[in-house]
């Protein structure tokens, strides 16, 4: 299964538990595809609720990958 959307990887968790197929989650697939790169830091671009909420930053992490992103003019940083 795949959510075609970066915002509702936020319960990607949840969905993973109530489905008995197996899932692939954006982040996985993103941090592999850098780490094959030689990648270490990655840049970040998403709606307000990706790019407030650890779920990306989190993950990516637990790969040793770094991601930053920056405020918008129109939101704090």
């Amino acid at each position: 299964m795949v959510l075609a959307t970066n915002t509702l990887h936020r319960v990607a968790a949840e969905v993973e538990a109530a489905v008995d197929i197996p899932f692939v989650h954006i982040v996985d697939v993103t941090a592999d595809a850098a780490v094959q790169a030689g990648a270490h830091r990655l840049g970040l671009l998403g709606t307000a609720p990706v790019m407030q909420a650890e779920f990306y930053r989190s993950r990516l992490a637990a790969r040793a990958l770094r991601s930053s992103c920056r405020a918008s003019p129109t939101r704090p940083s």
